[in-house]
């Protein structure tokens, strides 16, 4: 089941990329921005981690 985690921002060994969606299954990233998959779990960081 994939699990997708949106509002991340994500370090990429230069800077700090603006908020975007991270998918990842068994253990392995499968998606970096794109749309939201509609199956598996969802985690909204600005909801879950407000002060982030």
């Amino acid at each position: 089941m994939a699990t997708t985690i949106k509002n991340v921002r994500v370090f990429d060994g230069e800077k700090l990329t603006a908020p975007t969606n991270v998918s990842f299954e068994n253990g392995y990233i499968t998606a970096i921005g794109g749309d939201v998959p509609t199956d598996g779990e969802l985690f909204d960081l600005v909801v879950c981690c407000p002060r982030w």
